[in-house]
């Protein structure tokens, strides 16, 4: 039985070779791995006519296996940030360690002293050990009527989500979206308030700061 060829593949990060023989009849032979033919119920030893069957054969074997081992979780991502007045406590200290950069958003807002708050729902893929982040977007939020529709809460992948390092990563639950969503809002209106506030002209600004109402 000769060697004809080998076959190269990666499973959960580690590089694996299998050999290629065929026999004195011409059958094209290869053993797929131990755990991937038990997961799959499968004979781990293959055979076809020719190498090109072969090949399609074992990779489709490959995959499949790799499909079977991925999973898909929800996670809540959170990410806080400040700079100037907003990154300091009341005594003067770093929110965020000795010189508050960890946070800083500076390179966002330049001198301003800002804040910033966000969270959104993400899928954590698991495909034969290796983690993707997908930002998401809901059924009911499709401009179009289409499969995802059927289903208006469900959760679909939107988009690789970079930086996931920023973020800080809890389990999903509605409870949680619904806590967060409520928090984002009164920070919105505070938002809005100050808005209609500066929009004012100098002198009601000035009117409404002497009788200490900047947020009525």
């Amino acid at each position: 039985m000769a060697k004809i060829k080998d076959l190269k593949f990666e499973i959960k990060g580690e590089q694996h070779i299998v050999h290629v023989n065929c026999t004195s009849d011409g059958v094209f032979t290869a053993n797929i791995p131990q755990f991937v033919a038990s997961a799959l119920h499968l004979n781990n030893k293959l055979t076809a006519p020719t190498l090109k069957d072969l090949e399609r054969i074992f990779y489709d074997a490959i995959n499949k296996y790799k499909t079977a081992e991925t999973s898909q979780e929800l996670y809540i991502f959170i990410r806080y940030g400040s700079s100037g007045k907003y990154k300091q406590k009341e005594n003067g200290d770093y929110l965020f360690g000795d010189n508050g950069n960890n946070y800083n958003m500076r390179n966002h807002f330049n001198d301003l002293d800002a804040l910033g708050f966000e969270f959104k729902v993400i899928i954590k893929e698991t495909i034969d050990g290796k983690i993707n982040w997908f930002n998401t977007r809901q059924g009911k939020d499709y401009a179009h009527f289409q499969e995802e529709q059927q289903n208006p809460d469900k959760y679909h992948k939107d988009g690789t989500c970079y930086s996931v390092d920023k973020y800080k990563a809890i389990p999903f639950s509605e409870k949680a979206v619904e806590t967060l969503t409520v928090g984002r809002e009164r920070i919105r209106l505070i938002s809005e308030m100050l808005f209609k506030f500066i929009e004012q002209d100098e002198k009601t600004i000035e009117q409404k700061l002497t009788n200490q109402k900047l947020l009525s």
